[in-house]
């Protein structure tokens, strides 16, 4: 068995091939089956993909594609000591309300060094973002604190974009992001994993509210 990898400008080619002139033939399994997966997951995420006519190659080609200019890379953070459980929130106008009121307890529990009015502010006004631009049903949030007792704030939600982020933090097109900046938070967003992007605001630590 042997593979091999070529790419072009537009698309990445992933041939595999065998001694055995069978075609590949593309089936759902059962849940308790431990084969049969591995085609339906090809064609899941490649662009297109086919076999040779004597049956001993099968190749895929996924399409190459630049990350979005705006993309800031991901806040670098140092180890983190203590994280919250995911808060999780309707897509709706009550989500940053939810957010603010969930995460005080959240801030306490995990023993926040800074002010909880101006982290569940941020809170709020990135959870009211992802729900007016990420057209999500729901919203996710996760609290967590380094060790540099920085407070990290995610926000996910399922769209994989953010057009213009620059003049979103800037404030030219509307105040949310803008407003998290000026109560002191580095604002950058990234795309995750699985699916969606995440918009993150790193707080450093303060005075402590009585």
């Amino acid at each position: 068995m042997g593979f091999r990898l070529s790419q072009t400008s537009s698309c990445l080619r992933v041939e595999v091939s065998d001694d055995t002139p069978v075609v590949p033939v593309m089936r759902t399994p059962g849940p308790l089956e431990e084969s049969g997966r591995g085609l339906p997951i090809v064609d899941a995420i490649a662009d297109s993909w086919g076999f040779s006519p004597d049956g001993t190659t099968t190749w895929c080609s996924l399409a190459l594609h630049e990350g979005p200019a705006a993309m800031e890379p991901a806040a670098m953070i140092t180890a983190v000591l203590h994280e919250s459980p995911p808060i999780d929130l309707p897509g709706n106008a009550h989500a940053a309300k939810q957010a603010r009121a969930q995460a005080r307890s959240q801030l306490t529990l995990l023993g926040w060094q800074g002010s909880i009015h101006v982290a569940t502010d941020v809170l709020g006004r990135l959870v009211d973002n992802a729900v007016r631009h990420g057209m999500a049903e729901r919203v996710k949030a996760r609290l967590a604190i380094t060790e540099t007792q920085q407070l990290v704030i995610d926000v996910e939600d399922p769209t994989p974009q953010f057009l213009a982020f620059g003049a979103a933090v800037q404030g030219e097109t509307g105040r949310g992001l803008w407003e998290a900046k000026r109560l002191g938070a580095r604002v950058v967003w990234f795309l995750r994993n699985d699916a969606g992007k995440t918009v993150r605001a790193t707080l450093a630590p303060g005075p402590v509210e009585p």
